[in-house]
């Protein structure tokens, strides 16, 4: 019976030198380092040649939401010229006409175009082209006269003669006028041009 309990442990004895033991969590643990190491060691080896970067074409229109609404967004935060109400509507003014004069820009652009429309199988000229931005600009001003109005009254409701009236519709014009010039200019970048 001892000749059995010391073969069992010098069988116990061999498999734990070798490292052979499923109990032991060091050694299962060193034995995951070990398969990571040839691994890591295998990927290292591979060498993948570095790839020259291609910008990415950055359509005209988020471009110009960048830069407007960016630093409209910055100077508000940094500038505390324009944390007042009247401040605040004065910096809404001040971007807001900014994209007034983009859309005046792609509009004369627009209207400027010369060249073939063509949506599937109809054709349309130039001059059809500039009948349809006149109509829509038209059809623009109505409607986003007729919102401000209306989101004006629906701010008195809510806040009766309270000083957020100010900035509030300031805000909302400023994003009506941020909208209109996005149309204008992505019905440029369709049409091509700049």
């Amino acid at each position: 019976m001892k000749r059995i309990a010391l073969f069992a442990l010098a069988f116990a004895m061999v498999l734990s030198f070798f490292g052979c033991s499923g109990n032991d969590p060091d050694v299962a643990h060193n034995e995951d380092s070990t398969a990571e190491e040839t691994t890591k060691a295998a990927d290292e080896t591979t060498v993948i040649p570095d790839e020259p970067e291609i910008p990415e074409y950055v359509p005209l229109s988020q471009r110009l939401i960048c830069e407007i609404d960016g630093a409209k967004k910055e100077e508000a935060l940094y500038n505390g010229e324009y944390s007042t109400t009247v401040g605040m509507v004065d910096l809404a003014n001040k971007y807001k006409k900014l994209w007034e004069e983009k859309a005046d820009e792609y509009y004369g652009k627009l209207m400027e175009y010369e060249g073939i429309v063509q949506p599937s199988d109809i054709y349309y000229s130039s001059d059809d082209l500039h009948t349809f931005i006149f109509d829509m600009k038209n059809t623009w001003e109505t409607y986003s006269k007729e919102q401000r109005e209306n989101y004006l009254k629906v701010l008195q409701a809510i806040y009766g003669p309270g000083t957020i009236v100010g900035p509030l519709i300031a805000e909302y014009e400023y994003d009506m006028q941020m909208e209109w010039t996005l149309e204008l200019v992505e019905i440029c970048e369709q049409l091509g041009i700049e």
